[in-house]
């Protein structure tokens, strides 16, 4: 793995017990929405460990246990100038009770959801999205018939759905049911032909099938995508390279900032500041990129990009 991205590690390590004026200057483009946090714990930490843990990245220290994660996590969101953070995973209750404006709960989803609790759970206001799946760590692609139920139910309810694509940890074809291959972007093709009502997001921009990515960006209008995960673990000239791509391929307004944390809060400020330093963004993409578009997506109050 390769370390440069994770350099600014120490400007934020310095800083994060830090009071409000420091606050201010991680805002300086504005407020930031999130698209893509995880409420983790340390029996998930053991559970992706005990498959393989090499790819972690070493450089950022993580929390030891599940109360300090979500503290960290929670800290690291308001001095980056996050306002809302679409969060899922199975401490997701905690992260609401921690702070009910700024998370936004989802919900991770496998191939053996009950469709019944899912829509229970949306209706009474327990969730507000599909998402993340795992439908590809289970070596299923997102068109497979058995996830048919599903799709109905998000076009049904109206609800978005955070397909997992692309990046995945090394080695893992070697050691599960993950396989590259289904992170295509154009595996959701047949999906949306046959449910085209869904409101989808392809999270990590389904890196690194570039062209995939912008062929179905072209040919599905109301797909968008978040960078999450390759805003901080990819090297980031590679980062910059595939974003710079997406942009200049016309699809700015569609391009939503995620953290993908899992059980690093300290890579929140390093992937809003990947973006940030993207010499190639006008400001205007810029604020885009990092709130404006996931605001319309998730139809929240377009009030929250303002800046104070």
């Amino acid at each position: 793995m390769r370390r440069e991205c994770f350099l600014v590690f120490a400007v934020w390590a310095a800083g994060c017990d830090r009071q409000n004026s420091d606050v201010a200057s991680h805002s300086e483009d504005g407020p930031i929405i999130d698209a893509h946090l995880h409420a983790n714990n340390m029996e998930w930490v053991s559970s992706v460990a005990s498959i393989d843990s090499t790819w972690w990245p070493r450089d950022i220290p993580r929390p030891t246990d599940t109360d300090s994660l979500r503290e960290q996590t929670i800290r690291a969101l308001a001095e980056a100038g996050v306002v809302r953070a679409v969060t899922s995973g199975p401490e997701v209750g905690r992260y609401v009770e921690a702070d009910s404006t700024v998370i936004i709960p989802a919900v991770k989803i496998g191939s053996g959801v009950n469709l019944d609790t899912l829509r229970a759970a949306y209706e009474r206001g327990a969730i507000r999205a599909f998402g993340e799946t795992s439908w590809q760590y289970e070596g299923l692609s997102p068109a497979d018939p058995r996830l048919d139920g599903l799709w109905s139910l998000a076009e049904d309810l109206d609800v978005p759905v955070g397909v997992h694509m692309g990046i995945g940890p090394p080695r893992w074809p070697e050691l599960t049911s993950y396989r590259t291959s289904l992170g295509n972007p154009l595996e959701l093709e047949e999906v949306i032909a046959r449910h085209p009502r869904a409101r989808i997001w392809v999270m990590h921009a389904g890196w690194p099938f570039l062209d995939e990515m912008v062929g179905l960006l072209y040919s599905s209008p109301s797909v968008y995508v978040d960078v999450a995960v390759i805003n901080w673990y990819l090297p980031r000239a590679e980062f910059h390279s595939y974003l710079r791509r997406l942009v200049e391929a016309g699809f700015t307004d569609r391009i939503m900032y995620g953290s993908d944390q899992m059980i690093w809060p300290a890579s929140i400020p390093i992937g809003i500041e990947a973006i940030r330093e993207a010499e190639f963004l006008t400001e205007a993409q810029r604020r885009a990129i990092l709130c404006e578009n996931a605001a319309r997506f998730f139809r929240l109050e377009a009030t929250l990009c303002r800046r104070n």
